[in-house]
């Protein structure tokens, strides 16, 4: 039965727009309000799998989808790898899954969870629609976890300034450490920022947030193909030794620590890897960044404008996901090369 609700829920329809953060960032004209539609749609798709017992467990950027390239698409839920169905409001430990900047407290505790851990990923994506960076970040992933179980986030000046009360009330809810009291999709469907965008969400353009979100977009996207190459070569050096038509499944996780790049708690199998590269590499998140600040959330606001990806980055991305780089070179070599070319380009 789970299986079958599974495959309803999510077959495959014809989905041609690309992320939604990275159309966010290619508008003329980016506003709260159309942050609140965006959260609106993803609300409506997190209520309908709700509304059918299925916990998605991996909501995130890369997983938000739009149906076609026209304006105003709906956005659409992806992979539902680790998705699971539970019973109503069924509470139980069913594993450490997701990605580590999306997990929520009581998954952190290993403590019984269910629905609720989607709105707190949804309270997660919310704040980076609003101000183009995560609520929690550290570059100890130990520390990370400490802060989301203690739900160490802020709404730091000047770019919280400019964000209605009622969005930062919404995120509150959504980011609420206790999941008996957290807001549900349905009661946030209703909530205010929501529903009454047209009087309530500010109509300001957001430039600072979509240059923020530009360079958010291009630093996980690099960190996807760093390991996506790694896995690619990782199968090829395996493929050349088994004659075996079948192909082999091989754990993120193994390959993440060998590169030092991250530390992912679940495995993928490599035949999802066309279809998404950040494979939660937001583990250790963009761990060559600004090493010698103090990290996102403390960060002043000069931390936060050294974020600066430019065409570099962009074109070693696209360099990696088509094969022009490291033609003739590990795997091992491609990643070092392209984690030195992000430190140098953060630190001019």
């Amino acid at each position: 039965m789970a299986i079958e609700m599974r495959v309803m829920l999510t077959k495959r329809t014809s989905v041609t727009g690309g992320e939604l953060f990275e159309d966010i960032v290619a508008r003329e004209y980016y506003s709260e309000a159309d942050a609140s539609q965006c959260i609106n749609q993803i609300l409506e798709s997190v209520n309908h799998i709700h509304q059918h017992d299925i916990v998605h467990r991996d909501l995130k950027p890369e997983n938000l989808l739009l149906a076609s390239k026209m304006k105003g698409a709906a956005v659409k839920l992806a992979d539902f790898g680790l998705a699971i169905e539970v019973q109503g409001d069924q509470q139980a430990w069913f594993g450490f899954a997701g990605t580590p900047g999306y997990l929520s407290p009581e998954v952190l505790r290993k403590d019984p969870y269910g629905k609720p851990v989607d709105i707190w990923a949804c309270g997660v994506i919310l704040y980076i629609l609003l101000v183009g960076y995560p609520p929690f970040w550290d570059e100890d992933q130990h520390k990370l976890y400490q802060q989301i179980k203690a739900g160490a986030y802020d709404f730091p000046s000047p770019e919280w300034d400019t964000v209605t009360p009622e969005a930062k009330n919404l995120i509150n809810q959504m980011l609420t450490i206790n999941p008996a009291k957290r807001i549900t999709s349905d009661q946030a469907l209703k909530h205010p920022w929501v529903c009454q965008r047209s009087t309530v969400a500010s109509m300001m353009h957001r430039q600072e947030t979509v240059e923020c979100l530009r360079k958010f977009n291009a630093r996980r996207k690099l960190k996807g193909a760093i390991l996506t190459t790694m896995l690619v070569s990782r199968n090829f050096s395996v493929g050349r030794q088994h004659t075996s038509p079948a192909a082999p499944t091989t754990s993120t996780a193994a390959l993440a620590q060998e590169a030092d790049l991250s530390q992912p708690s679940y495995n993928y199998p490599t035949t999802l890897l066309p279809t998404f590269l950040s494979l939660s590499l937001e583990a250790q998140g963009f761990n060559n960044m600004d090493r010698q600040e103090q990290g996102w959330l403390a960060a002043s606001r000069q931390t936060r404008q050294n974020w600066r990806a430019g065409p570099e980055v962009a074109s070693t991305v696209a360099a990696v996901s088509h094969g022009r780089t490291g033609k003739h070179q590990p795997a091992a070599v491609v990643s070092r090369q392209l984690l030195e070319s992000d430190s140098a380009l953060l630190s001019s």
